[in-house]
């Protein structure tokens, strides 16, 4: 058994397909995320980072996508998801990052 901060590690929330649990930290802020799209960055081409506001329930409704999504190579329909949830709740939605995209094949860990 690994003991993790799932904040800082994870940013809030964790799925495990080993054992069909999710978990969600009990406060869960924002999360600094690299988007998937080349932009000119610091004078040169590059991915740009964004903070993205997170809540308990948009984590929890990231996770349940992670545990939908059927393609682990291109994680976008998970963001898909989250952003219907995020949309009731009035968070702003959540951009496609190199960790879940449609167009750049992920590197899953």
């Amino acid at each position: 058994m690994r003991i993790v901060n799932i904040v800082n590690e994870f940013g809030g929330g964790i799925y495990s397909k080993t054992d069909n649990t999710i978990v969600i930290a009990p406060s869960v802020g924002t999360v600094n995320v690299t988007l998937d799209q080349m932009q000119f960055v610091n004078g040169g081409i590059g991915f740009p980072t964004q903070n993205v506001l997170q809540n308990t329930t948009s984590t929890l409704f990231h996770e349940i996508g992670e545990r939908n999504t059927s393609n682990i190579n291109f994680r976008g329909g998970v963001i898909d998801y989250e952003n219907y949830t995020r949309k009731v709740i009035g968070l702003p939605v959540r951009p496609y990052d190199l960790n879940h995209s449609k167009t750049i094949k992920t590197n899953y860990r």
